[in-house]
């Protein structure tokens, strides 16, 4: 039976009997609905004096009538499944019933005191069935991401277990949070005021009522702060970048031509490493500000080799090294420990802090050359960072094509940086992902060696100091909204026509 059979019945034998309440409901029922409310029509109602089919026209009238309330929810959670049982109830019906027995059908069933009971009883119905989906939508979306976050946070505590206390959390947050819940009896140790950030960061013990499970829950309890982060205290590295012999190695200043300032503007670029050999050679007549930032406690040796790397290759100026621009002027931190287990490593405590100082010293750029997991403090205080119109470059990683995604390089507002050869081929072992912005050298780059002589690496870390300096060097003329563009804008091509998640936007190039 078709709609249009259908409806030319009822038209027929309702027109002079139906109250017009119940002619305009079956009408739009008709019309507007799919065969699966005929279909019902006819097969409940001969079965059991057609209350359900009543029923069915009458929830046809309802689904008009509160289209807002009901229509959306039903149409977005079961339209998909309906539409095949819709097709297959119709056939049923078609093939059972005539038109007659739909004519007599709707006459009889349709009366107003029938309408009105089964409007009531199927609009509850229809509210009941949509709560219960709801429901059952929510409870399951909540699993998953309940297991979801667990499996984070698992996979975060196997990589950092050593590094921080499990019974601890590392809040950072204003002055006035850390008031409020020493107040209702959270200890903290090792309180750090960051001035510049205007925040204040250290480790908060739950009190006794409270077990490190429901500690962090607990914090928010207290306080409702966009500034109060808290998170584990994480742990970030610089990778193991192959070496070889520093004769082998491309000389910074280099290993690609690109247009370097003409000393009329202050170059100025902040360093998050490990310490610096400023006694070196290539960098005894360099302007390097280094400042410790290890924690008393924090044992172990303080690492040289990578910071002193980074460093001259950005200002190392001797006969066998210069440096990509020797005149800049380095604010370097000391932010890495290490020991015969762990390496070099650095903590979320020791970077945040070196991050306050690169503000408080109006330090434009910000180069990072390590990587870790994702950090609610480190995003909060990156964050604070950009917003003062600091461009802050990371290291997309050395973990392989098909490593996760590392930070800080994977935040929104800092630029990831990938290495390439001498050849503009990607370096082998760097990270791929959509959050990958810029290609610069970083494949067998020569560089000084804490205590003497030089060395020849490669990685994507030694490929953020050629795009902090191009972006020190924009900055003299653009606002860092613009050092962005102009960085997205002039890249050279490489690999998949436009933007890819190899090379980014492309190689570094400040032609214009």
């Amino acid at each position: 039976q078709t709609e249009e059979a259908v409806t030319e019945e009822v038209e027929e034998q309702v027109a002079s009997e139906a109250e017009e309440e119940v002619e305009a409901a079956t009408e739009d029922a008709v019309e507007e609905q799919t065969e699966q409310a005929v279909a019902e029509e006819v097969e409940e109602q001969v079965a059991s004096e057609a209350e359900d089919e009543v029923e069915a026209a009458t929830e046809d009238a309802v689904e008009e009538q509160t289209e807002q309330a009901v229509a959306e929810e039903v149409e977005e959670q079961i339209a998909s499944e309906a539409e095949e049982e819709v097709e297959a109830a119709t056939e049923d019906a078609v093939e059972e019933q005539t038109e007659e027995a739909v004519a007599e059908e709707v006459e009889e069933q349709v009366s107003s005191e029938v309408e009105a009971s089964a409007e009531t009883s199927l609009e509850d119905g229809v509210e009941a069935a949509i709560e219960a989906l709801v429901i059952d939508a929510t409870e399951e979306r909540m699993v998953v991401e309940a297991e979801e976050l667990v499996d984070e946070l698992e996979a975060e505590l196997s990589v950092v277990e050593d590094h921080f206390h499990l019974g601890e959390w590392l809040l950072l947050a204003t002055p006035s949070a850390f008031d409020d819940l020493s107040a209702e009896g959270f200890i903290f140790e090792g309180i750090t005021d960051l001035p510049a950030l205007e925040l204040r960061m250290g480790v908060a013990t739950a009190p006794a009522s409270f077990d490190i499970d429901a500690a962090r829950a607990g914090i928010f309890q207290v306080v409702d702060d966009e500034n109060v982060s808290v998170d584990l205290n994480h742990i970030y590295t610089a990778g193991n970048p192959e070496s070889d012999a520093w004769e082998s190695g491309v000389n910074p200043a280099t290993a690609f031509p690109y247009p370097l300032a003409d000393g009329s503007a202050s170059i100025r670029v902040g360093v998050a490493d490990s310490s610096v050999d400023t006694n070196h050679p290539s960098l005894k007549n360099a302007d390097v500000t280094l400042k410790d930032f290890l924690p008393s406690s924090s044992g172990g040796d303080k690492p040289r080799d990578h910071g002193t790397a980074i460093v001259s290759i950005m200002v190392g100026d001797s006969p066998e090294l210069t440096g990509i621009q020797p005149g800049a002027e380095v604010y370097a931190a000391g932010i890495f420990a290490a020991d015969n287990e762990r390496g070099a490593y650095a903590s979320t405590i020791s970077l945040i802090r070196a991050l306050d100082w690169f503000l408080e010293n109006d330090v434009p750029v910000v180069n990072l050359s390590l990587a870790g997991p994702a950090n609610m403090l480190l995003e909060t205080a990156l964050r604070k960072l950009t917003d003062a119109g600091v461009v802050v470059l990371a290291a997309a990683g050395n973990g392989g094509p098909l490593a996760k995604p590392l930070y800080p390089a994977a935040y929104d507002n800092v630029i990831a940086v990938t290495a390439v050869d001498d050849k503009h081929r990607a370096y082998r072992l760097a990270n791929r992902g959509r959050y990958v912005d810029i290609a610069a050298p970083g494949v067998n780059i020569r560089h000084a060696r804490a205590g003497g002589g030089y060395q020849t690496s490669s990685g994507t870390s030694f490929a953020v100091p050629f795009a902090a300096l191009a972006v020190a060097q924009l900055l003299a003329s653009e606002t860092p909204v613009e050092v962005v563009e102009t960085l997205r804008r002039s890249a050279v091509d490489l690999g998949q026509p436009g933007f890819d998640e190899v090379y980014g936007y492309g190689l570094l190039s400040l032609a214009r």
